[in-house]
């Protein structure tokens, strides 16, 4: 005689794969954003990669400037935030410095 805790099982079908949704998900949730701000609904920051045109922001002219006198010492170079070069007004480019922290720093020489 049967137990009558054994029952039949139930049929074996495909289960639904809910990983195959997540990536439409996202999908939907950057188009959702993109479209937001599109309309100006909202505002996304601006992401610097660091990489910045040179020129953009980049000096002029070495600071202090190059013959300057600071404490007694005549200035003959300086540094500046890579990627500006030096600046062609008053130096030329040396080496760099990847030690300081901050950096890298290009290191210019006065002309």
């Amino acid at each position: 005689m049967a137990d009558a805790n054994q029952g039949t099982k139930p049929p074996e079908g495909k289960k639904p794969n809910r990983s195959a949704a997540i990536p439409i998900i996202l999908g939907l949730a950057l188009l959702a954003v993109a479209g937001a701000a599109q309309f100006g609904l909202i505002k996304l920051p601006k992401i610097d990669s660091g990489a910045s045109a040179p020129g953009s922001k980049c000096p002029v002219r070495l600071t202090p400037s190059c013959g300057s006198v600071q404490n007694g010492v005549r200035v003959s170079g300086g540094i500046v935030k890579a990627p500006c070069p030096c600046p062609e007004a008053d130096s030329t480019y040396a080496s760099v410095d990847n030690i300081t922290p901050g950096g890298p720093y290009n290191i210019c020489v006065c002309k």
